[in-house]
């Protein structure tokens, strides 16, 4: 009987400049025992960020996750011509074959008119095994303040807005509303959990939602 299992490797070299890369290996086994390892480079410092402007690479990589099909989903952020600490932070994930962008901030965030994201880093992306993904951001319309916000995307959907921080929490009282979230989980159904912080006249409280 023979099974696969993907591992995922965050690798270093270390020939002036240092540089970092995601490796995917790909494990055949028999049993217990290994045949074989594929491996393939997802994403290698330095090297051109897939869709942007030419000479804008990637540049460090953090917060990543893979499924049972060896898809992964990552934060890393970029460097090169127009890249500024505005800008940089990015969320991808890999369709076969190619890392593909989900997320940067600075760019606008899909239904939610005259907001941009301005911070992607606060919450690791979570990629399910059906190949649903949820992410956390921070948002915010030009020169105002940031709110809290989780996302999902699936082959078949662009990014959607699934909370908002600031906006009204269902199912509680009048006045109650979404202020912060943590630990987004997707199952292999579409199922997702997550804890949040509901603001309302009462005060703060800790809250877990499904």
């Amino acid at each position: 009987m023979s099974n696969r299992a993907s591992v995922l490797h965050h690798a270093s070299r270390h020939p002036a400049p240092l540089l970092a890369g995601l490796i995917l290996a790909s494990l055949a086994t028999s049993g217990s025992h290994a045949q074989g390892v594929q491996v393939r480079n997802l994403a290698l410092s330095g090297q051109q960020a897939p869709g942007a402007a030419p000479g804008v690479n990637f540049s460090t990589f953090n917060a990543l996750s893979i499924n049972a099909g060896g898809r992964v989903a990552m934060n890393a952020t970029l460097a090169g011509p127009g890249v500024t600490a505005t800008n940089r932070d990015t969320i991808w994930w890999d369709v076969p074959g190619v890392m593909q962008l989900v997320a940067r901030t600075s760019e606008p965030a899909p239904g939610q008119p005259t907001f941009n994201y301005t911070s992607l880093g606060g919450i690791a992306p979570n990629l399910s095994d059906s190949g649903i993904m949820t992410y956390g951001a921070l948002i915010a319309p030009p020169a105002t303040g940031s709110r809290d916000s989780v996302w999902t995307v699936s082959p078949a959907s662009p990014p959607a807005a699934f909370a908002v921080g600031l906006t009204p929490a269902p199912g509680l009282e009048p006045g109650a509303q979404w202020n912060g979230f943590s630990s987004p989980q997707i199952n292999g159904n579409g199922a997702m959990a997550f804890r949040a912080i509901i603001a309302s006249s009462a005060g703060s409280n800790n809250t877990h939602w499904i």
